[in-house]
């Protein structure tokens, strides 16, 4: 059985959404608790929850679209193409969700804020996903740096 290479290199994107997401919404609190001077205790326990939920949803979604509908991800791209962007979209939305449900009691346009975030995510790690890096720590550590980045860009729109 051939293993795609673009499918190992889907599952290597996925595997960095996690330290993107963990980077983005670490400095994204920290704006927030520096800008609006509250702790916002409750966006970090959400987090926390939602990391582990999301990650088991996307795996969910990956295994849905192999062994329910039957996609061949190791032997067609397009096959693992859909295959790893449903799980990734799956993944946002997760948390994206729970991040609504907690900012919607604090923010007037919470709907708007994290529909802006889950493009601006989603943006960055199609960045990520498509960049060609062959050193896999460097493309951790830019996963990491531009976690930071859009997790300042959204805490410094969030505050406004």
């Amino acid at each position: 059985m051939l293993l795609t290479s673009v499918f190992l290199g889907y599952l290597m994107s996925l595997a960095i959404t996690y330290p993107f997401w963990i980077a983005s919404n670490l400095t994204k609190i920290w704006f927030m608790r520096r800008l609006l001077g509250a702790s916002k205790l409750l966006l970090i326990k959400a987090n926390a929850v939602a990391l582990p939920l999301a990650l088991l949803a996307a795996l969910m979604t990956i295994y849905v679209f192999v062994f329910v509908i039957g996609l061949d991800v190791l032997q067609n791209a397009f096959h693992s193409t859909i295959t790893i962007l449903g799980g990734v979209f799956i993944f946002f939305m997760v948390l994206m969700l729970i991040e609504w449900l907690v900012l919607r009691r604090q923010l007037t346009f919470s709907g708007f804020w994290v529909a802006g975030s889950l493009i601006t995510n989603l943006g960055a790690w199609i960045a990520l996903a498509t960049s060609s890096l062959g050193n896999r720590i460097l493309f951790i550590l830019l996963s990491i740096v531009l976690g930071i980045a859009v997790g300042a860009i959204n805490g410094i729109l969030i505050t406004r």
